[in-house]
């Protein structure tokens, strides 16, 4: 059906004035607001997000960021700072060569690549005591066109991530010893007792040798059967562990 525009600017289907239909108010977002709310999601997220230069100074940085940063430092990131500064003056004292480690991701990103790691990072916290928290850094290159801007950095804290998978080596390796116990340290002495038993019973001319050595080797099977059975669950319950 066509539609023509009427005097007071909205359409209406062609030959008939009494149907208008009203352009909806806000239906088009402008190109400025967008960018706005897309700098505001940026700046509100939970992960630490930067944007840095390709020499390396803060051009943006997130509310996550500066206030992360504060707990870290007596004063917080700002932009215009030379991030591994930064990283020098805060963690390389607790973190010989993390510096280093933080910025070959750095360079790797200025050649174009998309890195992520996993970093472990040394904390003093109360009482003069260490801590160590999980980081799972994100670099990539922010690109206008063909042109490099500099380097979107993201992290991400993973710690309850680590201690979960740190959970689960170590209950898999507690259930690899029972494995082996069971399996080595018991049944190995089992063995041992099973075959006296028949030898017993096989040498003896005693009857109630003969029926006692029948009563062990008895329940010196039933018990081997127990182990067996150990050992397979044991195998079954082992737990899914990260790479």
């Amino acid at each position: 059906m066509p539609f023509k525009e009427t005097a007071a600017g909205q359409y209406a289907p062609a030959g008939n004035h009494n149907n208008t239909i009203a352009e909806p108010p806000g239906s088009f977002v402008a190109a400025n607001d967008t960018q706005r709310i897309m700098t505001s999601l940026f700046r509100h997220t939970s992960s630490v997000r930067l944007v840095i230069s390709k020499d390396f100074r803060v051009l943006f940085l997130n509310v996550a960021a500066e206030n992360k940063s504060s707990l870290f430092a007596p004063q917080k990131l700002h932009p215009g700072d030379f991030l591994p500064a930064y990283l020098l003056r805060v963690f390389e004292p607790l973190n010989p060569g993390i510096t280093q480690h933080f910025t070959e991701g750095l360079q790797q990103s200025l050649g174009g690549e998309n890195v992520i790691k996993e970093i472990p990072v040394k904390i003093m916290v109360l009482a003069g005591q260490e801590a160590v928290l999980w980081f799972r850094v994100s670099t990539s290159p922010v690109w206008d066109k063909e042109d490099m801007l500099g380097i979107s950095i993201s992290v991400t804290d993973i710690n309850h991530q680590k201690k979960q998978e740190l959970f689960i080596r170590r209950q898999n390796e507690a259930l690899r010893e029972i494995i082996f116990a069971q399996s080595h340290e018991v049944r190995g002495p089992l063995t041992n007792i099973l075959a006296i038993a028949n030898m017993i019973e096989e040498l003896t001319g005693n009857p109630i040798d003969a029926e006692l050595a029948s009563m062990l080797k008895e329940a010196s099977q039933q018990l081997d059967c127990v182990v067996k059975k150990v050992v397979i669950k044991a195998a079954k319950w082992k737990l899914n562990e990260p790479a």
